[in-house]
């Protein structure tokens, strides 16, 4: 069943925990440059309850509103990531081959890297995987599976 619009940027749909029913979801176009996602990301991802199913996955590029050199507000990329790293998204805040902290800065991650995630929001359950691409505008699929 799809429910994120599948579109460039992150997609993130938030399930329930005991049911297992959808709730929301939403896409956020951190690529457009115009940094006008990072705000509604940031309020999105704070909304969701603890203890809700929370999974994200990136498509095509994901990153540019994230670069120092993308021209975004430091504080707004500084509230972005911390509300990443509420819902576990490790990997995405600290990918291997630049630092992802303070001052945040995502300039040396490959276009288009795939990334795929799962986890339970205000616990330490997640899983997900990150997959570098290179020279390749189509990402590299990557897979998560979770069981409660």
């Amino acid at each position: 069943m799809q429910r994120a619009n599948n579109t460039r940027g992150l997609n993130i749909v938030v399930v329930n925990e005991t049911t297992g029913a959808y709730i929301n979801d939403d896409t956020f176009d951190t690529y457009d440059a115009s940094c006008s996602a990072l705000v509604p990301l940031t309020n999105f991802i704070n909304s969701i309850s603890a203890g809700r199913i929370v999974l994200m996955a990136a498509r095509d590029e994901w990153a540019r509103d994230f670069k120092q050199t993308g021209g975004c507000p430091v504080a707004q990329r500084d509230a972005a990531y911390t509300a990443l790293e509420s819902i576990h998204a490790d990997t995405l805040v600290n990918i291997p081959d630049f630092p992802f902290s303070p001052p945040w800065d995502a300039g040396n991650c490959d276009y288009a890297s795939s990334y795929a995630m799962i986890s339970v929001k205000g616990s330490g359950l997640y899983t997900e995987q990150y997959s570098q691409n290179r020279n390749n505008c189509s990402g590299v699929p990557v897979t998560v599976s979770y069981s409660p």
